[in-house]
């Protein structure tokens, strides 16, 4: 997923974002800690150096990916109809009459007289933020201190939609959590053929969550 731009218009810090950078401040560069312990009255730099790192850009702004292009089906003829397909991924507060009004403003901007039709193929309006404020979260800080000592705890905005949205109706609250440690290898055996997970996180997961269930 890529960044759809860059504009400090467009891009959201919240607080959760905050404080997930002010908690994870010691895994960046010098200049990058700088830009984090200034990011209120830095924000275009902070935003500007962000931005080269697309997972962190995604924490802070609605991201687009361009994911299906469709015209001419002939090598030498020029369609009269075009589409394009894309894939959003949005920021907790916006909706989808957001992400619309944006492409209509993009799109009357760079293809001005043009006749172009947005529609919507399907809808997942974003999940809420979850409150961190209460026993629950606590738990689970604690639980994860415990297990992993050194491993700082911070709200975490996860990039991609799961099925843990599902239980917003029946749950006041729905923290995702994975308790593993995946290297980058480990990333690219998620969601493909064979899918799998090391031996070794699968024992790290059972550990934390029989300490979870039985924590008080």
């Amino acid at each position: 997923i890529q960044a759809f731009s860059k504009n400090t218009d467009t891009v959201e810090i919240s607080e959760d974002a905050k404080e997930y950078f002010k908690t994870t401040y010691k895994s960046y560069s010098p200049l990058t800690k700088f830009l984090i312990s200034n990011m209120d009255i830095l924000r275009p730099l902070f935003i500007y150096n962000i931005s080269k790192n697309p997972e962190d850009m995604a924490r802070i702004s609605t991201t687009y990916a361009i994911t299906i292009i469709e015209s001419s089906n002939v090598q030498n003829a020029v369609s009269a109809d075009a589409s394009l397909m894309v894939d959003v991924r949005m920021l907790p507060g916006y909706t989808t009459e957001d992400v619309k009004n944006h492409i209509n403003k993009v799109v009357s901007k760079t293809l001005p007289g043009e006749n172009v039709d947005v529609e919507y193929l399907s809808i997942i309006e974003p999940s809420v933020c979850q409150n961190k404020s209460n026993d629950e979260f606590e738990k689970l800080s604690q639980t994860i201190k415990k297990i992993y000592p050194d491993i700082p705890v911070s709200p975490f905005l996860v990039l991609g939609a799961t099925d843990a949205r599902e239980y917003n109706k029946i749950s006041d609250n729905t923290f995702r959590f994975l308790p593993c440690v995946l290297t980058p290898q480990e990333e690219g055996l998620m969601h493909v053929d064979n899918e799998r997970l090391s031996v070794r996180n699968w024992g790290r997961m059972i550990t934390f969550y029989r300490e979870y269930i039985q924590s008080k």
